[in-house]
């Protein structure tokens, strides 16, 4: 079997997504650039897809038009919900969106960090009440919500758009074989 340029892309592409989706831990010290670059990779991945679906011949057209549409199949609902399927607050609409909830409160951790200095308090429940007073302190949710949800989200939406990938290039395979056995 052979792979692919587009199948190595799509495999770079999935490593940047679950990379961006780790890295959205504590605000001090993550980096948006690796979320930055899930989203270019996505949006270039989808782009050159849809170009191939146009440009290239047979089972090479039949895996990007696959993809294109699985993928694309999958986000339409996203799309027409907007950022209201990625609150956390929010009635999810989507049939994904109830599972990578759950995913989501079993992952999370509350995090507490000292605005003085930064850093994560790692012991914050033994610490005395006259302690607490004196620290100025931030809770907040690691990972963040919005983020883990949109991740979350287009890594499901590549995969299902893999999935329809390799669907097309079996249908075409199969017409092909069907074609020439009636030949």
């Amino acid at each position: 079997m052979r792979v692919t340029l587009l199948e190595i892309f799509f495999f770079v592409t999935v490593c940047c997504l679950l990379a961006g989706g780790a890295m959205q831990g504590n605000p001090y010290e993550s980096t948006p650039y690796v979320a930055t670059l899930a989203n270019v990779s996505v949006s270039v991945l989808v782009c050159c897809l849809l170009i191939c679906a146009f440009v290239l011949t047979e089972r090479r057209r039949a895996f990007a038009i696959g993809f294109v549409i699985a993928a694309g199949l999958y986000g339409l609902p996203l799309f027409w919900r907007g950022a209201e399927e990625f609150d956390i607050n929010m009635k999810p609409q989507h049939f994904f969106s109830n599972p990578i909830r759950a995913l989501y409160s079993r992952l999370s951790r509350e995090v507490v960090i000292d605005m003085e200095t930064g850093e994560e308090i790692e012991n914050y429940p033994s610490i005395t009440l006259q302690e607490r007073s004196k620290l100025m302190t931030l809770f907040i949710r690691v990972p963040n919500s919005a983020n883990f949800l949109y991740f979350s989200h287009v890594f499901i939406a590549v995969l299902v758009g893999y999935a329809g990938a390799n669907f097309g290039r079996l249908a075409c395979w199969w017409d092909t074989k069907s074609r020439i056995t009636k030949e």
